[in-house]
């Protein structure tokens, strides 16, 4: 109730630190830095203001959990199943390329509870809704355990997934226009499509966050290394069979205007255009060849 006060005050460095402490103490260091740089690559920004904003919406999605429990006086165990019946909402909240970013990281799997018995259980997906609807037959459920036999870093994982995919679609970003849907596009068991989507889910974030200058600066790197993966991404369709290059074309048809439409707004940024335009450009052509299948 009082994160407001801390925002911009002499707390907010102090708070930072005592949210990233606990984060990294309940998820483990290692499970937080994973976090932190996928929302650093889906945000466009730095892992350092990654990493603050973490720290301190965690405690505070951590705070909500330690509310519900008291005031429906859970205990360990029923709060577990409480947050296992959140599961849909939560994946759900998840903006559209997020989870790419956050697969092999281990975190996916705090969302992936195991059934034992029974049947599992739906939830409302009504909007503004978060109460989960028990199934017929009320399921047992095993959570995910971490070192220790502990719940709580997975409850972590889940409440960090949740406020982090909340804020950048919620006041903290501005509304942004979903990517098409992404086709199944099979190649050597990897959905190609989903490779091209997620690569430019994470350059809409980049680009978004090229006001001026500075920011253009900063942001360069990261449209080179895209830049990097879009050649290494073109040099591997050579050898893909003729349908799939021909549906991948398709779909990258499709995002050209979106692209286009990124890259046209950020130009307008004083100074942008002499920084970033000329990687910007080749990134379009990239996808432009592509979309010719």
């Amino acid at each position: 109730g009082k994160l407001s006060d801390l925002i911009g005050g002499s707390g907010q460095s102090a708070a930072v630190n005592a949210g990233t402490n606990v984060l990294g103490s309940l998820l483990g260091n290692s499970a937080l830095g994973s976090l932190t740089g996928a929302v650093s690559k889906f945000a466009g920004i730095g892992d350092g203001p990654a990493k603050s904003l973490l720290g301190l919406v965690g405690p505070v999605a951590l705070g909500a959990v330690a509310k519900q429990q008291k005031d429906s006086g859970l205990d360990a165990g029923g709060l577990a199943k409480m947050l296992l019946g959140q599961k849909d909402n939560i994946t759900a909240a998840m903006p559209a390329g997020f989870g790419d970013l956050l697969k092999g990281t281990g975190l996916l799997d705090a969302v992936a509870p195991r059934v034992v018995g029974g049947t599992t259980t739906t939830s409302s997906t009504g909007t503004g809704s978060t109460a989960a609807r028990p199934a017929t037959t009320t399921p047992s459920y095993e959570a995910p355990r971490a070192s220790g036999g502990s719940w709580l870093p997975w409850a972590a994982a889940l409440a960090a997934l949740l406020i982090g995919g909340w804020y950048f679609l919620s006041g903290a970003r501005a509304p942004q226009v979903a990517l098409p849907t992404v086709p199944t596009i099979t190649v050597g068991g990897q959905n190609v499509a989903a490779q091209l989507g997620s690569t430019v889910e994470g350059l809409r974030g980049t680009i978004s966050g090229m006001k001026d200058e500075a920011s253009a600066k900063a942001a360069l790197p990261r449209l080179q290394e895209t830049l990097k993966q879009l050649d290494t991404f073109n040099a591997a369709r050579g050898n893909m069979p003729a349908e799939a290059k021909k549906g991948l074309g398709t779909y990258a048809g499709t995002l050209l205007p979106l692209l286009r439409g990124w890259i046209d707004n950020a130009l307008k940024g004083t100074g942008v255009a002499g920084v970033a335009k000329p990687v910007l450009d080749q990134i379009f052509a990239r996808i432009e060849t592509i979309s010719k299948g």
